[in-house]
């Protein structure tokens, strides 16, 4: 196995760097993964790299790339990113940036995969942005992104009203980039701006667009997921586009967590046993 370390360009001009992991006996050199982080997270996350050995023991070369969301925060020029400031909807720069490198470098199928925010992410591109080298989208424990649902749901509504509420005072004092500590959806700190962007509307909602995606999907989450924003987020998205592809599947796994803590060897198997079935 070789690791090469790369950067790609976005269209509106920002440099990610990740690695490309090229096996020894590819099943298909035209072939590979395309890996995208999640929350905070970066190409070398624990995550993706343990989804690397073991796709690439299973004949496949892999990329892995930072997008703007990377990290909790970083800085490119005189703009700020990373998860604290990261604008969903940018995602599509980041993964057509990852894509176009992959095609000029001979990959014409293209396994599109995503963990948790990441996971939206994938559906997101996929939905919004479809690209016809990528063949199949991997969305991994993906979290739910619902105004909606969470004003109505007893475990989140109260926590939830403060954090927004505070990101609305931000934004009315004109401080959009203003970082707040908040509970929810997790222990993390968030722009006000960011904030809302992912959590203020249904403009993210798995469930409102994932229909859109013409590529294979597999859903794939563990059993020990019940937060408020994991809970049958899987289940709930396969549910409204089951029938837009016949080899979208929804796979829950049980015992696993959002980590897939010791559990990586049985993610990656019911990932390379619904592409060997596409």
């Amino acid at each position: 196995m070789a690791i090469e370390f790369n950067s790609i360009h976005t269209k509106d001009d920002l440099e990610h760097i990740g690695i490309l992991s090229k096996t020894d006996s590819p099943n298909n050199p035209e072939e590979c993964f395309l890996l995208i982080h999640g929350s905070s997270g970066n190409f070398y996350g624990a995550m993706n790299l343990a989804l690397m050995d073991r796709f690439g023991e299973a004949g496949f070369d892999v990329a892995s790339f930072n997008t703007r969301g990377h990290d909790l925060i970083s800085r490119y020029g005189e703009r700020f990113y990373g998860n604290a400031f990261d604008i969903l909807s940018e995602c599509n720069y980041d993964i057509d940036a990852a894509v176009s490198f992959l095609v000029e470098r001979g990959y014409k199928k293209i396994h599109l995969y995503g963990h948790s925010m990441g996971a939206v992410k994938v559906v997101y591109y996929g939905a919004k942005h479809p690209n016809p080298y990528v063949i199949s989208i991997i969305s991994s424990s993906p979290v739910r992104l619902s105004y909606d649902y969470f004003m109505n749901h007893p475990d989140a509504v109260e926590e939830f009203t403060r954090c927004v509420n505070l990101a609305k005072e931000h934004i009315k004092s004109n401080k959009p980039n203003a970082l707040m500590d908040v509970q929810f959806p997790m222990p993390h700190t968030f722009g006000a701006k960011a904030y809302l962007d992912k959590h203020g509307s249904e403009q993210y909602n798995m469930t409102l667009y994932a229909q859109n995606v013409i590529n294979p999907t597999l859903l794939i989450a563990g059993s020990l997921e019940t937060h408020p924003r994991l809970e049958n987020c899987a289940t709930d998205t396969h549910e409204i586009m089951k029938s837009s592809h016949e080899k979208n599947s929804v796979v829950i796994v049980e015992g696993a967590d959002h980590a897939w803590t010791d559990m990586h060897d049985q993610h990656a198997k019911e990932i390379l046993n619904w592409i060997a079935n596409l």
